[in-house]
């Protein structure tokens, strides 16, 4: 277990009573905390120090409603001093484990440890942690639909991705795209989307778009365009504080010329 000085630094309590808390928590209780997640392997904060051995089972709980269920179990596979790597075992094969899901440490022969039971849930538990915001940038495919096709082509584009936490599950961002062929055309695209997360590392994007297209003797070259935005994305962690998402957006415009604008977009997003 570990357990940072600076906050009982910060509360001016006396060297002896510090010492204390710290003896005390290390006694009767174990806060088993995952550092990072990916997909069936975890690394979590215990190790050998505080009597893990390779091959230790563990019970991985996730938050349904306002009950915490075992939904997986994981082995230790390697262990160091303070943390050890765990990965769900052969029968939980297609499942993953979650950084918002807890740890129930079991003692060797099956048996819950006492302090498995300690933890509360606050609320449904997500494909990552809760921040305040992130940021990072966007590459991808700029694909036209339909009639759109006669104008536009496929092309790689780029961007970026500016995002705010609301809630656990839900989240805002805004978005910009920008495609474009030599001198033919271009297409700027901004987005403001609300994103749903799920259990899973699903995710799914709504809201409204805003287009600026730009093409070389059309009729409406030049004018901004409003319209609706959805799709679907996977998101999945690739570092301690850095997520991968690889998304689809589909873009509806209804006032595109003379005929409805459909585009469709394939991003990955970093984000940070």
């Amino acid at each position: 277990m570990q357990i940072n000085p600076l906050a009982f630094r910060k509360t001016g309590l006396p060297a002896a009573v510090v010492f204390c808390l710290i003896m005390s928590a290390a006694l009767h209780a174990q806060n088993v905390r995952i550092v990072s997640s990916a997909g069936r392997i975890a690394v979590i904060n215990i190790g050998s120090d505080d009597g893990v051995r390779t091959d230790d089972e563990f019970g991985i709980m996730r938050a349904v409603g306002v009950q915490w269920n075992e939904v997986a179990r994981a082995r230790a596979v390697r262990v160091t001093p303070q943390l050890t790597r765990i990965e769900l075992t052969d029968q939980y094969a297609g499942r993953s484990i979650l950084e918002s899901d807890r740890i129930v440490r079991f003692q060797r022969g099956g048996t819950a440890s006492p302090s498995a039971g300690a933890a509360r849930p606050s609320s449904p538990s997500t494909p990552r942690n809760v921040r305040g915001g992130y940021l990072g940038p966007t590459c991808g495919f700029f694909i036209p639909l339909s009639d759109m096709k006669e104008i536009f082509e496929t092309r790689l584009g780029y961007g970026g991705i500016l995002g705010l936490h609301f809630r656990e599950d839900l989240d805002v961002s805004m978005r910009f795209f920008f495609a474009a062929k030599s001198t033919d055309w271009s297409f700027w695209n901004l987005q403001l989307l609300g994103r749903r997360y799920f259990e899973t590392h699903f995710t799914f994007d709504f809201g409204y778009g805003i287009a600026y297209p730009r093409m070389h003797g059309a009729v409406g070259s030049g004018d901004i365009r409003l319209g609706f935005i959805g799709g679907l994305g996977f998101t999945f962690p690739v570092g301690m504080k850095t997520w991968f998402e690889l998304g689809c957006l589909y873009h509806y415009y209804p006032q595109f010329g003379e005929k409805a604008g459909q585009f469709m977009t394939i991003q990955g997003r970093l984000l940070l």
